[in-house]
C-alpha cells in the first residue's frame, strides 16, 4: 500500500471519530476505487463498526480476511462483531480459528483476550463449563468489552448463576 493511500485511509478515520457525516461516504468511495487493499476493507469496516452496523462490519472484514487470510487479529475483529450481532457460534468459530492461528503463528498478543470474548459467547450461548475453562487462561483483573464492558470476576459469577 502507497504511503499516499495510508495517509488518505488514516485521515478519514479521524474523520470518522469527529463524525463527520461525509467521511462514511468517502471511505466506501475508498474501496470501490481500491478493491483488493485489504487496509481498506477494515478502516471500510471501522466506518460500519462507528455507525453500530455490525452485519455490514462483518462482510467489509471478511473481504480483507479473502485478501490476507491467516491473520489471528482478523478473527478477533470478525468474531467481536458476530458477538455484536448475537451470532455467538459464529463468534466462538472465529474466536477458535484466532486462538489456532495464534498458536500456529507463535503469536500470543491476542490470545487472552480471544479466551475472554470466546468465554462470552459460550456464556451467551448457555455452555457455562466451556465459559469458565476459557476463563482458566485469563488473568483476574481482565476486563475488556464483549457486548458491555465486564470482568472476568463478572463472567466467572454470571456462569456460577447459572450452573444452578
Amino acid at each position: 500500500m502507497s504511503d499516499t493511500l495510508k495517509s488518505l485511509i488514516n485521515k478519514i478515520k479521524v474523520r470518522l471519530g469527529a463524525e463527520d457525516p461525509a467521511a462514511f461516504d468517502d471511505m466506501a468511495a475508498l474501496a470501490e476505487q481500491y478493491p483488493d487493499e485489504p487496509d481498506v476493507w477494515r478502516a471500510l469496516a471501522y466506518a460500519y463498526e462507528v455507525r453500530d452496523d455490525y452485519t455490514a462490519a462483518i462482510a467489509a472484514i471478511t473481504r480483507e480476511m479473502d485478501l490476507r487470510p491467516e491473520r489471528p487479529a482478523l478473527y478477533f475483529t470478525r468474531g467481536g462483531y458476530l458477538l455484536m450481532t448475537a451470532d455467538y457460534e459464529g463468534a466462538v468459530a472465529d474466536f477458535t480459528k484466532g486462538l489456532v492461528l495464534g498458536d500456529q503463528m507463535e503469536h500470543e498478543p491476542y490470545r487472552e483476550v480471544l479466551h475472554f470474548l470466546r468465554a462470552e459467547a459460550f456464556f451467551q450461548l448457555g455452555r457455562k463449563a466451556e465459559a469458565r475453562s476459557d476463563l482458566e487462561h485469563v488473568k483476574d483483573d481482565c476486563v475488556f468489552w464483549t457486548i458491555q464492558v465486564r470482568s472476568k470476576a463478572e463472567l466467572l459469577a454470571l456462569c456460577a448463576e447459572s450452573a444452578r
